[in-house]
């Protein structure tokens, strides 16, 4: 489990092996067929996702965010920032100006 506050090193590091690991699906999808690699690929997101959630949950009460707000946990991918989102520093940004939103990755 990487805590709220690990380095930017050590998520980005962490994405990285996200990416290998879906290569090795890929390959395991090949072997053992698609439908299952993709039921593992689909179990293995959704609990990350409820890891990354958890994660943010937690940072957001340590650190005493006002009501409405949120905290952002950025990914090595584009993700969408919540307009009530409070983001880390030495995040790359990104804004869609024809629909008006922000998105945000780690550098």
């Amino acid at each position: 489990d990487l805590s709220a506050d690990a380095p930017q090193k050590a998520k980005k590091d962490l994405e990285k092996a996200w990416l290998h690991w879906h290569q090795l699906v890929f390959e395991y999808g090949h072997i053992f067929g698609a439908a299952s690699a993709e039921q593992w690929r689909d179990k293995v997101r959704a609990r990350r996702e409820q890891l990354r959630e958890e994660r943010t949950r937690k940072r957001g009460e340590e650190m005493r965010l006002p009501p409405g707000k949120i905290w952002f946990e950025a990914v090595g991918e584009w993700k969408e920032v919540p307009p009530n989102a409070v983001c880390p520093a030495g995040l790359e940004y990104r804004f869609d100006m024809q629909t008006g939103r922000n998105f945000a990755r780690l550098c």
